[in-house]
């Protein structure tokens, strides 16, 4: 695992989004916004380029890998 990463246990997840690249409109065309995340059901999500779903994590537990790794002995 990479340093500062932490091990969650996530109880329930549902799709929330998208991560991506937010534009508007203009007389020349689309421009450019910024990169933003874009819940589902917003009027934005047409002017996005979505590069990546966003989640939403409820009901976490951090828990230890070693004793994670531990319990399937």
């Amino acid at each position: 695992m990479w340093a500062g990463s932490v091990l969650v246990r996530v109880g329930e997840s549902e799709l929330y989004g998208v991560l991506g690249h937010r534009y508007t409109s203009s007389r020349v065309g689309p421009l450019p916004v910024g990169r933003d995340v874009v819940p589902f059901g917003s009027p934005l999500l047409d002017w996005t380029v979505a590069a990546q779903f966003m989640r939403v994590l409820n009901g976490c537990t951090l828990v230890s890998l070693d004793e994670e790794l531990g319990a399937l002995v």
